[in-house]
């Protein structure tokens, strides 16, 4: 995030787009397939990691992860907003995320037990997704910037296929492994979608990040086969 900052306060809107283009890049990536690979997963490995002493609940858990892969998405939307010190937007955000969290749990606790509790959780981070991203935009139009509102609707295209993929792991678990696969495939198409949409500073530093995290060996074959191609 000190990088995003910088471009911000140069006003930098080709490397702004590219941190934000990175961060969401990592959630089409990484937490999304990891979601449903875990929601596929966990009816088996629960059990076995608790000893049989709690029973999963997949509706739970799926509704806990919707609430994470929110919190990831509006990632960027925060540290405009943070990293600018709109203290306003700040408490009004967290004043009226609290309300909508606290008042869905009274409200649905009573009728569907912890699921409530989730569910009220999910929603006051999609409030919080909302009201950031708009003060973001707000203050970006500010400062002759705008929001990169085509990178951020695949990401949010990523949480709508987690969405159903997990919802039809659960329903039909039967047909689990089909619905993981039809899920993984999906999100696969929209990540090229995304990727193609990359201006070419974000694939460089897309690139960057993930030579970090290449073994050694790995990043050595890579080196070798760019020189002996060039």
């Amino acid at each position: 995030m000190p990088e995003l900052m910088s471009f911000l306060v140069n006003r930098d809107q080709p490397r702004t787009e590219s941190a934000f283009s990175v961060i969401w890049l990592m959630l089409c990536v990484v937490l999304v397939p990891a979601v449903l690979v875990v929601q596929y997963l966990a009816p088996t490995l629960f059990p076995l990691w608790t000893q049989g002493k709690i029973e999963f609940d997949p509706v739970l858990f799926a509704l806990l992860s919707l609430a994470v892969l929110v919190y990831a998405l509006v990632q960027p939307a925060i540290a405009v907003v943070n990293g600018n010190n709109l203290i306003r937007e700040q408490v009004v955000i967290s004043t009226i995320a609290t309300v909508i969290t606290v008042g869905a749990i009274y409200m649905l606790v009573p009728l569907m037990g912890v699921r409530g509790a989730a569910l009220a959780l999910l929603a006051g981070e999609a409030s919080t997704l909302f009201l950031y991203v708009r003060a973001a935009k707000k203050w970006l139009a500010s400062v002759v910037m705008h929001w990169p509102t085509s990178a951020f609707a695949n990401a949010s295209l990523s949480l709508v296929v987690a969405a159903a993929g997990m919802g039809s792991i659960i329903v039909f678990q039967k047909q689990a492994g089909v619905c993981l696969l039809l899920a993984l495939i999906t999100q696969v198409f929209i990540l090229i979608s995304y990727w193609s949409q990359l201006p070419s500073i974000a694939r460089e530093a897309a690139a960057a990040q993930a030579s970090r995290f290449l073994p050694r060996l790995l990043r050595k074959r890579r080196d070798k086969a760019v020189g002996g191609i060039s």
